[in-house]
């Protein structure tokens, strides 16, 4: 059964047969949900089994016995899919034959345990005295044993691709026989079913320190993933080796060097080519980002409200973003279009702010008193859509602006913190690595070039400056000279510690490192809720 929203946002009309409990209830309100209870919404009865903590605190400070959390009811398909396996119905029955009763509860059993491990390829051609050493990754897929081996990037020359597709890869391999491939049921001139259980490896025969025969070539295994070590010591009690030092394979040669070298050469002279800004009102047809909020705030809820303002600098308009925050009750969303942005003491007519949308007369534009780029900053009062609102803060780009530096190389700070808003953006807009790398794939060619990743993070509002853009890139490719990133790199960017750590930095700074502070404020936000709904009387 597909997944999503089952009724979007709205009033749902209360049931006949319920409202006779609540008769002056026509839709339905907080008096219908508790733990306990069932809930007919659309002809669909819900049954409520448990709640979360912010929902059972907030309803005991109403009033409201909230009991504890309900075994949920059995899943009718559940039952049946239990009942056959205990009478030995269903897929696996006497019907089939011992092989593949056992293959069908090996696939039930590991269907989508992948085990990876790293290995190295010395591959020396005729009349060469250096040998270049490929870097490959050995996939084996527990549910049938089929082993798929990829060629990862190690250096600027190398390119990724499948060194061997996913099949049954014979012990007894060699290199004059990898034509017949193409052979139906054929694995290296051997047909698959004649291999034997023996013939072919699997995953008893892996193990980090080993060498293994990849049609004729020795593959070298030197470590594996976390997820493989747990896999073993589970399954057969088997701890891998530690990794194997290979660090003396991937030393950078001298050509590799230079061209780091003359790229970080390149780089600077570019940063050194742009001369310092005498004036910031100078260069125009640029976009500024302040961070606003409510000057004057009538109550908590309206104190917490942020707002976005873009300043055009071309035009010297303006546009105004409410920023979504949960449990606020505003709509998030654009609050004032792009215009010009007049101050209170003069407000423009009808005809001059058609005038002025349509840029079809500059003379009136100049005429109207408007805010221009000298008159925001950290700490001015501007009144946008009749509200006054106060500056508090900038994103990095209108920093440098304002400071009038030029175009150089960022600190490591300021990397650090440019990466650490990159890492809070995507986690809240897209939540999971696979969404986030897709967002930035615009071509979908499954990898994220230097141009794609300079796009995403201007259009994440992150910074506007290629060269910035590139050092990100940098701090997030594990290979930086491949000039592209994979999902892995950005699964490892996303799932680091750093991640956590700044959510949890976050969610501690709102509500408290303790449960006692944080119980206390969730109390304290219980109570400044506004409940619009009959409470239950009794």
């Amino acid at each position: 059964m597909d997944g999503g929203a089952f009724l979007k946002r709205q009033k749902v009309k209360a049931d006949p047969r319920q409202r006779e409990r609540f008769p002056d209830d026509e839709f339905l309100t907080i008096n219908y949900f508790n733990v306990g209870e069932w809930v007919r919404i659309n002809s669909i009865e819900f049954f409520l089994y448990d709640c979360d903590v912010f929902t059972r605190d907030f309803l005991t400070m109403l009033g409201v016995d909230v009991p504890g959390p309900i075994q949920p009811p059995d899943d009718a398909f559940a039952a049946s899919k239990k009942l056959k396996s205990t009478c030995g119905g269903g897929t696996i029955t006497h019907d089939y034959s011992a092989e593949e009763r056992e293959r069908t509860a090996k696939f039930l059993q590991d269907n989508g345990k992948l085990l990876r491990f790293y290995g190295l390829l010395e591959d020396r051609r005729e009349g060469e005295t250096e040998s270049a050493v490929r870097k490959l990754e050995v996939l084996l897929y527990v549910e049938d044993s089929t082993i798929a081996v990829v060629e990862r990037q190690n250096s600027a020359e190398a390119n990724p691709a499948m060194f061997f597709s996913r099949n049954w890869l014979p012990k007894s391999g060699s290199v004059a026989k990898a034509n017949e491939l193409t052979f139906s049921h054929r694995v290296n001139g051997q047909r698959a079913p004649d291999m034997g259980p023996e013939g072919h490896y699997t995953e008893t025969d892996l193990s980090v320190g080993e060498i293994i025969n990849v049609m004729g070539r020795p593959v070298f295994l030197y470590d594996c993933d976390d997820f493989t070590r747990n896999f073993y010591r589970e399954r057969y009690g088997y701890e891998q080796p530690e990794a194997e030092d290979v660090s003396q394979f991937f030393k950078p040669s001298a050509k590799e060097q230079s061209l780091a070298e003359a790229k970080m050469a390149s780089r600077r002279a570019i940063a050194q080519s742009h001369p310092p800004k005498k004036n910031f009102l100078e260069s125009t047809n640029e976009v500024l980002r302040f961070r606003l909020k409510l000057a004057n705030p009538t109550d908590n809820n309206q104190a917490m409200r942020r707002f976005v303002l873009s300043y055009y600098t071309d035009t010297e308009e303006g546009m105004v973003h409410e920023v979504a925050l949960p449990n606020l009750g505003f709509p998030a969303g654009l609050l004032l279009k792009r215009g010009v942005l007049p101050k209170p003491e003069q407000k423009m007519t009808v005809r001059q702010a058609t005038l002025s949308s349509a840029h079809d007369n500059q003379q009136i534009i100049q005429e109207v008193n408007r805010y221009k780029e000298e008159d925001i900053a950290i700490g001015s009062e501007l009144v946008l859509a009749g509200m006054p609102m106060k500056v508090v803060g900038m994103d990095a780009h209108t920093e440098a602006r304002m400071l009038g530096r030029p175009a150089a190389l960022p600190s490591d700070a300021t990397v650090d913190r440019l990466l650490t808003a990159l890492l809070d953006f995507t986690w809240s807009r897209y939540g999971t690595a696979v969404k986030t790398f897709l967002a930035m794939d615009a071509d979908r060619d499954g990898v994220v070039g230097i141009d794609e990743f300079t796009r995403a993070v201007k259009q994440f509002q992150i910074t506007d400056d290629p060269i910035v853009a590139h050092i990100l890139f940098e701090r997030i490719a594990s290979i930086p000279d491949t000039a592209f990133l994979t999902t892995e790199d950005v699964m490892k960017w996303m799932g680091g510690e750093k991640s956590g750590g700044t959510r949890r930095t976050k969610a501690e700074t709102v509500l408290g490192k303790t449960g006692d502070d944080q119980k206390e404020q969730i109390r304290i936000r219980a109570l400044r809720q506004k409940p619009y709904c009959v409470l239950r009387s009794g």
